[in-house]
Parts: structure tokens; sequence; C-alpha cells
């Protein structure tokens, strides 16, 4: 499951140098920090509209904003990622798998 603010449908049209945004990842993996994704629920697009009043953060924000679309989004996974320090998968996974436990998720062995 990718963590970054993408739409699935459109991850083959992106190429090799064009990907504009790194920020849920790239700090993570370069501290070589412990993390996991745990699904949570999935897009819908009668409820997560697009806010046309939304005023941008940034120039980077407005074009994650502006390529926000309801119906490419609908049906895809949401989920949180849960971080840790190094070293410690174990603590990690175990949070995991109780956030998912909590939210009634299939935890596989």
């Amino acid at each position: 499951m990718p963590s970054a603010p993408i739409q699935l449908s459109r991850l083959h049209n992106i190429k090799h140098d064009k990907f504009k945004y790194y920020g849920y990842t790239s700090a993570i993996n370069l501290l070589d920090f412990t993390s996991v994704v745990v699904p949570v629920t999935f897009a819908d697009k009668s409820i997560d509209k697009k806010q046309e009043n939304y005023k941008p953060l940034n120039d980077m924000d407005k074009i994650i904003q502006e390529e926000y679309d309801p119906g490419a989004y609908h049906g895809a996974p949401v989920a949180v990622q849960i971080v840790g320090r190094r070293l410690t998968e174990e603590r990690i996974m175990a949070i995991a798998e109780e956030i998912g436990r909590l939210l009634g998720n299939e935890i596989t062995p």
C-alpha cells in the first residue's frame, strides 16, 4: 500500500523523475525508523469530496489539492502509518496489530 498522496489509478503515468512529493516517507527512510501501514477504511466519493474553498498552504499543497479527484480515489484503501525508533520492529508490529484488531481488521499469522 503506497504511503503517498497519489491516485492509485495514475501510478503507471508517473515518470521516473516527475514524482513531486516524498514528504510522507523520505524522512522515515532516511533516519532508518521502523514503520508499518495499517488499513483503516476505504475512500468514498460521497464523503471525501473536494473542498472548493480550500486555501493551499504552499505551491506543492496547491498542486496536490488540484490533482485530487474523488471519483478516482473511490474504493481505494485509506491507512495510517505508525512510526517508531530504529530497531523497534516488534513493538511497532504489536501496536499495528492492536490498532488493526480494534478496527476489526483480520490479523494473519
